[in-house]
């Protein structure tokens, strides 16, 4: 699975003018919320419910900041499983796809 320290999130709302993003760990509660500082690219846009993983830190002022490396799921904002296999990232594209290794996977499926 994913390291202990990893988060799940979804994104609850956005201010791409102010340059922050809150995202939430449980999606009905409020208290879960992580801010999220930056993005992945210069153009790219959040939308409401898109799904995040990431690891906290507080920030200077004790607010939980969600800090890089930051996955986002860039498809449309529907029901997301994370899934049961965690591996390592082998090599990443020009166009900002990567490979994994994942040693599960491959046993179960014959390909990571």
């Amino acid at each position: 699975g994913p390291p202990p320290d990893f988060c799940f999130g979804y994104v609850q709302t956005s201010f791409p003018q102010h340059g922050v993003t809150w995202a939430l760990t449980s999606p009905h509660d409020v208290r879960t919320a992580i801010r999220v500082g930056h993005r992945p690219s210069g153009n790219f846009l959040w939308f409401m419910g898109q799904a995040l993983a990431f690891r906290v830190r507080p920030d200077r002022q004790g607010i939980r900041e969600a800090c890089p490396p930051l996955w986002v799921s860039l498809g449309p904002p529907t029901a997301t499983s994370w899934g049961e296999f965690a591996g390592s990232v082998r090599c990443f594209g020009s166009d900002g796809s990567g490979v994994l290794d994942c040693p599960d996977a491959s046993r179960r499926h014959g390909v990571d």
